[in-house]
């Protein structure tokens, strides 16, 4: 597990670097034409290069999240049956704890009536 951690870091730390290599290296100024808006923005390249990366980041991101919705929603809806499931088993076993007991009572009320003789025997003929 500790490998695993000190490879990520590594990992970022080299992507850091490259990064930063690059932003370094393109800093020439670059004219961005948005066509449709009558609009035109001076800019590094390495600016629009990144922000263009985030946007497409960000719009992968929303795309997941809305196609993950359907399974959400069903892990949601499966929770919830689990969680009422499992509050209907612990009502029934209160239930049947309290019968059983009840039971337990009437068994030795039974027994303590037939071995103190108040009634006759079941056999007897």
């Amino acid at each position: 597990m500790v490998i695993v951690k000190f490879l990520s870091w590594l990992l970022m730390a080299v992507v850091g670097v490259a990064i930063i290599g690059f932003c370094v290296a393109n800093r020439g100024p670059v004219t961005v034409d948005l066509w449709p808006l009558p609009m035109e923005l001076d800019r590094r390249l390495f600016e629009v290069v990144l922000a263009a990366l985030l946007l497409g980041f960000l719009w992968g991101a929303l795309a997941t999240w809305l196609a993950g919705s359907r399974t959400r929603n069903k892990a949601r809806q499966r929770y919830y049956e689990l969680d009422f499931t499992q509050r209907e088993l612990r009502h029934v076993k209160d239930k049947m704890e309290k019968a059983q007991a009840e039971a337990r009572v009437q068994r030795r009320e039974a027994q303590r009536e037939t071995d103190s003789g108040a009634l006759p025997p079941a056999n007897a003929a």
